[in-house]
């Protein structure tokens, strides 16, 4: 039973989307946006400790990694669409795969949406991180 709910059923699925190649994105659950660091650092009360000033710089600086995974994204779904556009692939060749969850999976599952492909996430069950991003298409979510 567990091998129906774990692999066929998700591979039913993919084939039903016309799914046939996938773009895995692997990353930090903690990256946040850009606007979210900056939002944080901003909002540091003036007696704030060294240590919550340092984690916070920190978090802004490791954001660089939220905005090029989102670019890199963009550029692959782009690619990926032009490739079905010239009738050498379906339109659902390279489509995003994430693990679902914040940080670098929503950047990449977020762009990909906004850019007009499909996203999927193989989201893991973890104590803290168990709810997919909003990005993801629907019924692509294991």
């Amino acid at each position: 039973m567990r091998i129906m709910v774990e692999y066929l059923d998700p591979e039913k699925r993919l084939r039903d989307a016309g799914i046939e190649d996938t773009l895995v994105f692997l990353g930090s659950a903690r990256i946040e946006a850009r606007e979210n660091s900056e939002a944080a650092l901003k909002a540091l009360s003036v007696d704030a400790s060294a240590n919550d000033l340092r984690r916070a710089n920190r978090a802004v600086e490791m954001s660089k990694y939220y905005v090029e995974s989102r670019e890199l994204t963009a550029r692959l779904t782009v690619w990926a669409q032009e490739l079905g556009d010239n009738g050498l692939g379906s339109s659902q060749h390279f489509s995003v795969v994430t693990g679902g969850g914040p940080g670098i999976m929503d950047a990449a599952n977020r762009r990909a949406e906004e850019a007009g492909g499909t996203t999927i996430s193989m989201n893991i069950s973890l104590l803290f991180e168990q709810y997919p991003n909003e990005y993801i298409s629907d019924g692509l979510a294991f």
